[in-house]
Formats: structure tokens, sequence, C-alpha cells
């Protein structure tokens, strides 16, 4: 029955074309073919193209030439018109659905509509291609043999020089989705890269032919619109070879896709850098928002608000006004206006279309962390480190109502209108319920909940979602406040939990650096996204459900088709602070750490890097060094400690233990070494075995900074808690909790002859504490945001402390006078660390600099700065690109003359 239904059908194809068929040659041609449907096609559109429709003379030709798929392809590749042919590379490169339009847009050569029109429906006549909804592809056996064929002929032409298909056509769509681009490197560049390796046998080599097409391109009298300087570009990345100091003035540059990518000294003046694909904002992405109507995309990057396109992931313009970091961005139920919550401890209003400032809302004492739109837009709900929440009345920007009942910060908070009341949760560990009308605290619900999007009201206000620092999700019964399911399973902290708009769907961001996509009715999870890097914290669908977008620690934010769960789209932002600086015991190398996991060793005398350490995964966030000063230990957000040699910069050993983040570390004039962690441990180690000697507990929450007190026998931890511990090590014992700060320890240092400790603190002030007793006998203050890092000068006589203010202020210990306030820094100043021979200080900050400062006059005597992606790259008259694009550029190192 099968043969009978092969046959059958298979006539039924070759009659298609038009001409009779006699059931014998029929027989032949199916059995020849093998039934395949695309092979008889072909073979019918041959037979009747070059036998006008005569089987026997086809046969007697000799079928045996027509015998396999690949040679049918190329007898019908070959009688193709030049359009067509292109149209076929085309189909092919793009691979999926195309559109009559984006192919018109894709082909660079000179035609009429009309040309378009006919080739199209030549190729599908010919069963080249395929049709559907006013869209074209190919057969899979088709798409394999066009590209085959594309990688052949490009490999010809650059190796020989004879430019054509190379100009024509791209060999990856920078701006396409994700998902398409990955598979067009797969399929077409990384092959082409291996058959150039292969031909020259070493990289020095490619680099040379291609850099020899490059100046072919540049030499040429006319500048053609085309894609070979875009192909040049991305082979070269894909080769993994050196751009800097090339120079692609004048020409046109489509379709690179250059994220990510140094183009250190890359000269781009003049030349047209359309539908290419750049790393577009600097710093750090804090906050975010989707508009309603999902034409826009909002995010809080340090003190800025960017504006993003969502359709092109374009930046489209920047907001600045705020004074410190832009912690919360919510959109107005039309979309008209966007609020902001910042460190500055103001709410901004924005008018959307034209970027200006509609009013300012003051009267939170501290940072705003958190903030929402009522459903009918009418008020504005904020939340903040000062413990409360306030309503605002959007057209007055009056103040309603102030909301006490938190006693730690306000982490998220949702409206519900329908029941008058609005939803807050707090690092208290709670989520409290709030009439609107009176301010009252109507219902608590004790519960870890974790920063940014932690809580989520389902579309139909029945059910409140809470994401847990536990491990968990947790929903809740709004009506009651009841707890009616828990999705438990977790191994990692979940972050973020959003509902789809028909609330059929939930997503959740988490610790181990995925996305989950969930159905709410049965609890199943039926879909995981595995492409970020870091945790992700912030999660959220488009108005139509159709598309989820999702914001990592990696710094990039992703879009995500739900059904398919491919990734469309990533938008990355570049931020790379110094997170820490330490001198090591002679004074003459300081380290620094970064948000790129790299150590780097700075010869203090020349003011150069002269190595660089690779190793870590993630943010290395401290660094210390063994006394005898051969050995440095690093700690970083991989959860790792890494032993490195520092002559040879060879990592010795690295220390597995922690089970989240490691903040600091710290060695004892011993050897020992001690390490902090947002696990809430302390572990001590022996360096030599890489053995976890003992694990300190105590501290409620992550453990932000460790130091040995210079006997080596004390150890002083400082800890999100709001608290530090003086710790014995011998007995492993906690001998004091200092407990007289209001907000995150971020720092701790013992002075030179260890009878004093000083604190770094979240609520803007230094502290010194008698270690004898415990008693904090100095409270400095000046500082406008919060103090992130302390250090003692060597004779013990000054503090030197940095701040999110963006200033290092040196203080005299025994007025307790700020004696200077060293002023450089664009941005916020990590660390601090006071050279072992006194006269000067280093910093390092979120501005990606290094400073020295003269300890004794504030000066700033040297600034080093971390390499920028674009460093040098010049912009001067490039077209293509936005006015906020060329901000970002600038930002990362590009110059405009």
């Amino acid at each position: 029955m099968q043969l009978e239904g092969l046959q059958d059908a298979g006539q039924y194809i070759l009659q298609e074309k038009g001409f009779e068929i006699l059931p014998e040659y029929a027989k032949i041609l199916i059995e020849s073919y093998a039934g395949n449907p695309l092979a008889l096609k072909i073979v019918s559109t041959t037979i009747a193209e070059l036998f006008e429709g005569d089987v026997s003379q086809f046969l007697a030709e000799g079928t045996i030439i027509f015998g396999d798929i690949a040679d049918l392809l190329d007898q019908q590749f070959s009688r193709l018109s030049s359009l067509e042919q292109q149209v076929m590379y085309w189909l092919a490169i793009h691979q999926e659905w195309m559109s009559f339009s984006q192919l018109k847009y894709a082909l660079v050569t000179s035609f009429s509509q009309r040309d378009l029109l006919e080739a199209l429906d030549s190729l599908q006549q010919r069963s080249l291609i395929e049709k559907q909804s006013a869209q074209f592809t190919q057969q899979p056996v088709v798409m394999e043999y066009i590209t085959e064929q594309l990688i052949e002929r490009v490999f010809a032409e650059i190796t020989t020089g004879e430019i054509n298909l190379f100009e024509t056509h791209a060999l990856i769509e920078a701006q396409t989705k994700d998902y398409l681009r990955t598979a067009q490197i797969r399929l077409i560049l990384k092959p082409l890269s291996e058959k150039l390796l292969t031909l020259f046998s070493h990289s020095e080599a490619v680099y040379q032919c291609l850099t020899q097409r490059l100046e072919q391109l540049r030499s040429r009298s006319v500048q053609k619109r085309g894609y070979a300087a875009g192909n040049l570009l991305n082979l070269l990345i894909e080769l993994k070879l050196s751009l800097s100091d090339l120079d692609f003035s004048n020409l046109t540059v489509l379709q690179a896709y250059l994220q990510g990518v140094n183009l250190h000294r890359v000269n781009f003046s003049h030349a047209d850098l359309n539908q290419c694909v750049f790393t577009q904002t600097v710093g750090g992405v804090l906050s975010i928002s989707l508009s309603p109507n999902g034409e826009l995309l909002a995010t809080g990057i340090d003190e800025d608000i960017v504006f993003w396109q969502t359709k092109a992931g374009r930046s489209l313009s920047i907001l600045p006004g705020h004074k410190a970091w832009v912690m919360a961005v919510s959109f107005s139920p039309d979309s008209n206006i966007l609020a902001s919550g910042s460190n500055d401890q103001t709410v901004r209003l924005w008018d959307v279309k034209t970027g200006q400032c509609l009013k300012t809302l003051r009267g939170h004492k501290s940072r705003v962390q958190s903030l929402t739109f009522s459903q009918d837009g009418k008020m504005i709900a904020s939340g903040s480190n000062d413990k409360t929440v306030r309503l605002w009345d959007v057209e007055t920007g009056k103040c309603l109502q102030v909301l006490k009942g938190h006693y730690r910060r306000i982490l998220a908070i949702v409206f519900h209108l329908k029941y008058g009341l609005v939803i807050s949760c707090g690092e208290d560990e709670t989520v409290r319920f709030w009439n609107i009308t009176t301010g009252k605290c109507v219902r608590v619900l004790k519960t870890q909940v974790n920063w940014m999007s932690s809580i989520a009201l389902h579309p139909e206000g029945e059910i409140l979602a809470t994401a847990s620092d536990g491990n968990t999700v947790k929903f809740w019964d709004v009506e009651t406040g009841k707890c009616t399911k828990i999705l438990a399973g977790y191994q990692e902290r979940v972050w973020a939990v959003a509902f789809s708009p028909d609330g059929q769907k939930f997503a959740t961001g988490s610790n181990d650096q995925t996305i989950k996509i969930w159905n709410f009715s049965t609890g199943e999870c039926v879909k995981t996204l595995q492409e970020h890097r870091h945790l992700v914290w912030w999660v959220g669908f488009s108005p139509d459900g159709q598309t989820l977008i999702s914001v990592s620690q990696d710094q990039s934010v992703k879009f995500w088709q739900v059904a398919s769960g491919q990734c469309l789209k990533t938008l990355d932002a570049y931020s790379n602070w110094v997170s820490f600086v330490t001198f090591n015991p002679d004074g003459k190398l300081l380290v620094s750490c970064s948000e790129d996991g790299l150590v780097r060793l700075w010869n203090i005398h020349t003011k150069t890097c002269e190595k660089t350490l690779t190793g870590h995964t993630n943010i290395v966030s401290s660094a210390a060094f063994h006394p005898q000063g051969k050995l440095l230990a690093t700690a970083s957000d991989d959860s790792t400690i890494k032993l490195w040699n520092v002559t040879t910069g060879e990592c010795l050993k690295t220390l597995w233990g922690h089970e989240s983040w490691v903040h600091s570390a710290s060695f004892s004039c011993q050897g020992l070494l001690a390490t902090g962690s947002r696990d809430k441990t302390i572990k001590i180690w022996d360096i030599e075995t890489g053995e976890c000697l003992q694990t300190l507990a105590g501290h409620l929450h992550r453990v932000k900074s460790v130091a040995f007190s210079p006997c080596g026998q004390i150890l002083a931890s400082g800890s999100d808690d709001q608290t530090l511990k003086i710790w014995d090590i011998k007995q492993g014992i906690c001998l004091q909790t200092l407990s007289e700060h209001t907000d995150w320890v971020l720092g701790v240092a013992f002075s030179p002859d260890g009878k004093m400790l000083a604190s770094a603190g979240g609520d803007r002030t230094v502290k010194l504490w008698e270690i004898q007793t415990g008693n904090c006998v100095q409270t400095l203050r000046g500082h406008r945001q919060r103090v992130r890092s302390v250090g003692f000068s060597y004779d013990g006589s000054k503090v030197v402390s940095s701040s999110d203010d963006h200033t290092v202020k040196v203080w005299n210990l025994t007025t307790g006078d700020c004696v200077y306030t060293c002023h450089g820094h664009s941005q916020t100043v990590w660390s601090v660390a006071c050279s072992p021979e006194g006269q000067i200080f280093a910093s390092g900050g979120d501005d990606q600099t290094i400073k020295l400062w003269e300890m004794t006059t504030g000066e700033c005597l040297n600034t080093m700065i971390l390499a920028r992606p674009y460093e040098g790259m010049k912009i001067t008259a490039t077209t293509g690109l936005t006015s906020a694009q060329k901000v970002a550029l600038k930002a990362l190192g590009a110059v405009e003359e």
C-alpha cells in the first residue's frame, strides 16, 4: 500500500507541470529519486524547460546525470538569473521565512519591484522556494545546498580578491533575532573561517589576507553600498583577530555585530554604520520598566534614564537629572509619563515624548528603591530605605499618605485598586497591605522576599506571588491573606516573578542564571531559558504576552519568544567598575579588581599595568596580599577564592566552599586567610592545603567585609544586617556585636596599633570603635551617600573613606574633622587603600578609574584608566547612528573630532 501511495503521489507531482506521462516512465523517475517530492518537482521543471515535456527524450539523455539531488540543484541553479541567484542566497542566509519588503531592503543591487516579483514567481515555479502568507523560504535540502555554494564562492572571492557575492550579501545579520544570528555564525561564518585557517595554516596569514581585502575596498575610487566591510569585521571577530587600528573610514559598514567587541583606535570617520550593533550604554542596569503600549523600554543606568525602542533595540534618548543611582522606574498606564526613584531620595516625573522633567517629588529621607503607578494613573507609590511608603498625587505632586510600619527598607510595591490597597514588601521579611484612604496597615504576611520584582499581582487580582530568598515562590489569596500554593524545588534564590497578561503563565528569575516559564494552573515548568551569565533579577511580559524580557547581573537585557523559548534580542550595557584596590606590603605594587573578572597589577612608579590575572568568571570583589607579599588571594562573585603567584601570575589554587558570592578577603600576620560571603558566613582557610579550617556563622545577612587585627588573633566583620562582629579566631567565637549603624556595614579596617576599628556604613557615616570596650567613640559625618570603604593611614592618625557621593574624604582622628574632600571620580568610589609607606592612598571607582592621591594635601597625583571597549575609536561625521548611540559610544571611549 505504501509503495502504491508513493507511486500515486509521485505521478501527481510529475503531472502538475501539465504534460502527460506514461505510467512506466513515471515509475522509472519515482524509483530513480526514491520518491523524493522536491527532486521530482525539480525534475519535472527540467523536463518541461529543456525537453518540452518529452519524458522519453529526457530518459534517453541519461537519467544518471540527474540522479542526485545536488546534481539537480546544480543544473537548476546554473540557469538562474543574477537576481534569482541573489534571492536564493538571501533566503539561505536568513534561515527562516522572509517577506518581500525584507528581501527588497536586503538587496543592494539596482532592480525594479517588478523584476523582484518575477524572480520570486520564477523560483516558485521551479520549486526552489516555498511561499506562505506573502513570505518566502527554502526547503532544508535547498537551503543547505545554497549555503554550501555561498561559502565556496565567498571563500574563492576572499582568496582571489575578486569581490562580488562578498559585497552583495551579509554573511550574518547583526540586527536579526539572536537565535538566527547564532545559526548564521554556526552555519556560515564558522565554516568559512575554518576554510581560511586551513588554507593559510596560521591566523597571522588570514589576518594579512583580510586586511588586504580591506585596503582593496578603501582604494576604490567610487565607494559602493555593500556588505563587504561588515563581513570583514564579522570574520575578524569570529577568528578572534585584533581589530585595533584598522581603518574603515568612508566605507559603508552594514550588518557588523560589534556588541561586546574591542575596537581600540578603529577609524570609522565618515563611515555609514547603519544596521550595525554596538554596545550601547555605559554603566550597570539598575532598574527597568516596559511601557504598557509595548513600544518603549526605560532603564535606570547609574544616574541616568535611558529610553529604548523595543522593536529595534536601539537607545533613543538619555535623561539626566538625578544625582545618584536610579533604582526604580515605572511607566504610567497610558505610557505618557515615566516615574523614577533614586538614591538621591527623590522621585521624578518625566514627559516620555519630550524627555522633560515635569516634577520632582521630595519627602523621603533615604534612597528610593521601588515605585509604581496605580492602575488609573492618578497615584504613585514609592518605597524607600527610610522604611516608609509614600503615596503621591500625580497631577499635583502632593504627598497624600506616608505609610509607616516596615522596620527595614522597602523592596517592592503594587497597587490593588479593586480592594483599595497598596501592597509593599520589605527587607523585614513582611508583606504589608495598606488601606489607601486611611493609610492603615490592614494585613501583614510574614515571608522572606527578595530585591526588585519580588512581588506580582495576578491579572485577575485575587492572587499575589512573592519571590523568596528561601528558594521558593509563594502564592497568597489577597482577600484572606492565606498562602494557597508554594512553588518549591529551586536550588538557588528566586529573585523575580511576573505573571503573563492573560494570567495563564508566570515567569521566575533566579540565582541559577535561568528564567523559568510556568503553567499557573498546574505549576508545571514548561520552559527553562539559559543564556544569561549571572543571576536574573527582573522578568516581565510584553503587553501581548508573546515576549518575555529579562535583566541579569551580567548587565544584559534579553528579549525571549515565549512560545519557542528562543532569544530574540540582547541589549548589552558595558560596565567595568573598579571594585577594590590594595597595595602590596612594600607599596610598590597596586592591585585592582574589577567587574570584568580580571585582576590587574599596577607598577606604582611607572603607573602601568604590569600583569593581568585571568581565571575568575565573575566580578572580583576583593583581594589580599599574604604578609610576605608573594601570594595574592582574590574573592569573586563566582563563589570562589583564588590564590595567585604574584611574580608569575599563575593561579596556584582555587578554594571552594562558600555557597554564594565571596565579597571580602583578609590575611592574618600568621598567613591564615579569612573570607566573607553572601551566604552569611566567614570562612578561615589553610592556604597550604586549601582546607577550610572553620566557618563562623552569626550574621543574618551577607558579610560584606572582613579584616584581621595586626596581631592576627581577632577578626572583624561587617554585614548587611547593620552590625559588626568581633571574633576570636582561635576559639571560633563571637566576642562582641557592635550595632550602632542604621544601614549596611560595607567596610571595616583596624588601626595600625590594633586598638581601634573603623567601619563604613550605608547610613553615610564612618564610625570608630574601641576594640577593648566595643564602644563607638566617634562618628564621622560628611558624606552625602553610602560610605563604601574605609582605611587607616600608615601612622594611624588619619582615616580615608570613599562614598557613593563620588568623593574620597580624609579625616583627622584627633579632631574628627574632615581634612580634605577629594573630588575627581565621576561616579561611586568603591574602594580606598592607604600605602604602607604613608605618602599616598589609592581609590577605585565606578568610572573605571584608579586614582592616586597625596596623603598630606589631598591632591590627585595620577589617574589610571581601565581601557574601554571603544577607546580611541573615531566616529567623526559617521552616519547611521542616533544621538543617544553617539553619546554611549563616546562614553565607551569613542572620539568625535
